[in-house]
């Protein structure tokens, strides 16, 4: 007996999981270069601890939520500051 050809869902969801690795992987690579400064990682990596204890308190699904926005929030001010702070024009003297 011949085997039935692949159904179009079937053909769907194996472009949707390749698309999704992709993603993964052209995430990560975006991400390094753009946090070059490495501080920001740090900050981000650092405050995890003190954030997981501060949400602790809360229901997991809004402790996820509020870890996500904090997380995202402190590293983006972060890289702003440095990149605002590095790129200052030195002045003469």
């Amino acid at each position: 007996m011949a085997e039935s050809p692949d159904s179009g869902s079937e053909r769907y969801l194996r472009f949707s999981h390749r698309t999704m690795v992709a993603l993964l992987i052209l995430t990560i690579v975006l991400g390094g270069f753009c946090l070059a400064m490495r501080v920001a990682f740090i900050v981000v990596l650092i405050a995890q601890i003190p954030i997981g204890l501060l949400v602790a308190h809360l229901p997991s699904l809004r402790a996820v939520m509020a870890m996500a926005i904090s997380t995202l929030t402190l590293g983006m001010a972060t890289l702003i500051a440095l990149f605002l702070f590095f790129s200052r024009e030195e002045q003469d003297g």
